[in-house]
């Protein structure tokens, strides 16, 4: 096959999975809908439930949600060494390293390039050892 052929294989699969992603849009979002709807029924309940068994009022829940929501919004300061930046940091590293590996065989079929991204991965390693090292003597 040509570099041509391929490249005109590959846009009409592309435009055939579109299409039936646009023809089966409307049955995807309405199951989609009633999974969320069924999750929200049970969350509620759950969470009736939690109030029950605590007896919080409705304005307690109400002062949390509203806490929860303006920590996410404020940005924290962190000092040099803190121990909440290098925890931050560290789970930073493993999200990426996993990432990493999950798209090692995936994405590069050459030996040559899988040895660079396998070295950075040590690397990375390497650096996530340090900085929990650096966590347990704080």
């Amino acid at each position: 096959m040509t570099k041509a052929g391929r490249e005109n294989m590959l846009t009409q699969q592309a435009m055939g999975w579109n299409r039936k992603k646009t023809e089966n849009l409307h049955k995807a979002l309405a199951q989609r809908y009633v999974t969320i709807s069924e999750r929200a029924k049970l969350e509620a309940a759950s969470l009736s439930d939690f109030q029950q068994k605590q007896n919080l009022t409705q304005q307690t829940i109400e002062q949390w949600v509203f806490d929860v929501q303006q920590w996410a919004v404020t940005d924290r300061v962190y000092t040099q060494g803190c121990t909440e930046d290098l925890r931050a940091e560290i789970e930073t590293i493993t999200v990426t390293l996993i990432r990493k590996k999950q798209d090692l065989y995936r994405q590069h079929d050459r030996n040559q390039t899988r040895h660079s991204k396998r070295r950075k991965l040590r690397d990375l390693k390497k650096k996530t050892k340090r900085k929990g090292l650096a966590v347990q003597r704080i």
